[in-house]
């Protein structure tokens, strides 16, 4: 598996995506998800201090494994934790002492103080630094932060707009939300249901994806892959071991095809797409989650 892809844990400690209205997945699931990402290969693990048990569930497995100084950990904490005391940061640092590497993520846009105090302290714990945030202009004013080293921000083939907004910065990015919780790879009565206006956008992946004749969950994956610089990545979750075949898949897919899917779903998605479409927050499930956390 290429150094492209991290394995995002939210599924692993909350009730997510398509399965929001599901019970917390028992651990020995989440144990199942994390060996079948390190049998293909990935090495790379995203988490957050918002993710429920995800954090502790990723530590114990990564301990019992024996994987932990093979592993390479990104964690996030918000800005107002760090703000009430900074041993959230240090806690949320501190946990995954060991690994290959470690990188913590201010979850959101911050200010200058709060960004001070993380720089402070990744040069004392020798970790590398960046922030999760929602939109491309939050990446235009991230880019611009002392010591930043990289951005995690949604994209997919609806909207890839945060890879410009990166414009020539010397950052990476991690691309999230590829599937867009799910919701492009519904059938189009399930989005619809989901997302008023969502039907005819997932209707359009899976018929660029009948044309293409591979999976719509392959075809998503490689078309954001085709779009990535060197040192970004694409950052996915898994509800199950077996969505993980997917990823190893898009990687062999070839340009051509992927172009081929593009063009088929542009040629049948609507040209304008309802802004409320392509930010979970604003969706009505949105409403469902108590209390709101972060994606």
């Amino acid at each position: 598996m290429s150094d492209r892809i991290v394995l995002g844990t939210v599924q692993l400690g909350l009730p997510y995506g398509r399965l929001r209205a599901n019970v917390l997945m028992p651990y020995a699931a989440a144990v199942d998800i994390l060996d079948a990402a390190w049998r293909t290969g990935i090495r790379f693990f995203d988490t957050a201090e918002a993710y429920g048990d995800a954090p502790a569930r990723l530590k114990k497995w990564l301990l019992d494994t024996g994987h932990l100084s093979h592993a390479h950990v990104v964690t996030k904490v918000s800005g107002p934790e760090i703000r009430r005391s900074s041993d959230s940061l240090r806690a949320a640092v501190d946990r995954f002492e060991g690994a290959a590497s470690r990188t913590i993520l201010t979850h959101g846009s911050v200010d200058e103080a709060v960004w001070t105090e993380v720089i402070r302290l990744a040069k004392i714990r020798d970790v590398s630094v960046g922030q999760s945030v929602y939109s491309s202009s939050e990446v235009r004013s991230a880019v611009r932060c002392p010591g930043i080293s990289r951005i995690q921000a949604p994209g997919n083939l609806l909207d890839d707009s945060v890879i410009e907004a990166r414009g020539h910065a010397a950052v990476s990015l991690d691309i999230r939300s590829v599937f867009l919780q799910g919701l492009l790879l519904d059938s189009p009565d399930v989005a619809e249901k989901r997302v008023p206006g969502a039907g005819v956008v997932a209707s359009a992946v899976a018929s660029a994806a009948l044309e293409t004749r591979e999976r719509a969950d392959v075809m998503l994956v490689a078309s954001m892959l085709a779009r990535l610089h060197q040192g970004d990545r694409l950052v996915i979750g898994a509800d199950d071991p077996q969505q993980l075949d997917a990823l190893a898949a898009a990687q062999s897919v070839s340009a051509e095809r992927v172009r081929a899917f593009v063009a088929a779903f542009d040629e049948q998605c609507p040209r304008s797409i309802d802004a409320n479409i392509l930010d979970p927050r604003r969706w009505p499930t949105a409403l469902e989650t108590t209390p709101s956390r972060p994606s």
